[in-house]
């Protein structure tokens, strides 16, 4: 009676430790989990004499715990007890990645996988875009308990985007022109309080400028792109803020001019120059 016995169990990285006890038929066991510094992290109770008493923990790194156990009410028993402990592993090789300043670099156009893994992880990448185009971030084989979001920064971690539209195990997205340089993406789970011990994969796939559009670059006067009489451009954009496209229209004789701009965006309010020969509005 009032017997408490303790043990040590090694975690060698990442992952899930269960340890379960079971007592004699007439032993209430209780279990309690302290972590390396003693503080308590969890501990069960539940099914009473003869009952197998189990607890979890997830832990981030290689660390120890420390596992005591005893009978519930001053209960004993002469039959004794059986302690098992058993772990599964959570490799992810981009971890740790918690912050901008540990984001890893990844390669666009290229699956990666990674986890969601303890409750309030968070994974940040760094990609660089060696041009302006269009970026699209694809979050997908998503395990059923994360209910993925999809954030963007710039290179002065200024948020630029986010996408969390399709809840638990779902599919998300998130598609931005952008010009060239650094920028971090961040995946987390919404709540930040679920996690899963199956991985989840994403991309960040890009499209350069000149692909989407093939008359960049053309930002400038003498940048501008030839547009013949009565022939008609498609496929340009106004792929960002402050994009400007410039075009020259060769005139051989006296005579008007007619231009028009069709096939316009809803979200865009489209103004037209024209400019002479010497650049003169």
């Amino acid at each position: 009676s009032g017997d408490n016995d303790v043990y040590r169990v090694q975690v060698a990285e990442a992952g899930q430790l269960r340890v379960e006890v079971q007592g004699g038929s007439d032993l209430d066991i209780y279990l309690e989990i302290y972590d390396s510094n003693l503080n308590w992290v969890t501990g069960v109770n539940r099914l009473g004499s003869g009952g197998k008493e189990e607890a979890l923990v997830n832990t981030a790194g290689p660390t120890f715990y420390l596992v005591k156990i005893g009978g519930y009410g001053y209960s004993f028993s002469p039959v004794s007890y059986t302690l098992k402990t058993s772990f599964i592993p959570v490799t992810d090789i981009h971890e740790p990645d918690n912050h901008f300043t540990q984001a890893g670099r990844v390669e666009l156009n290229t699956a990666v996988e990674a986890y969601i893994f303890p409750a309030g992880d968070r994974d940040y990448y760094e990609i660089e875009l060696p041009s302006a185009g269009r970026l699209t971030v694809y979050l997908k084989e998503v395990p059923g308990a994360i209910d993925g979001v999809i954030y963007l920064y710039d290179s002065n971690l200024n948020q630029i985007g986010w996408v969390d539209t399709l809840g638990e195990g779902q599919v998300e997205s998130l598609s931005m022109d952008l010009g060239v340089g650094n920028y971090y993406i961040l995946i987390l789970d919404d709540g930040e309080n679920s996690y899963s011990l199956s991985s989840y994969r994403f991309s960040a796939d890009f499209v350069p400028l000149s692909t989407l559009d093939i008359y960049e670059v053309n930002d400038g006067i003498e940048q501008a792109r030839l547009i013949a009489s009565g022939e008609v451009k498609t496929d340009s954009f106004i792929y960002r803020p402050g994009d400007v496209d410039y075009f020259w229209l060769p005139v051989s004789a006296a005579g008007l001019v007619e231009i028009s701009v069709s096939n316009v965006a809803s979200n865009l309010d489209i103004r037209l120059e024209l400019y002479d020969r010497t650049g003169n509005l």
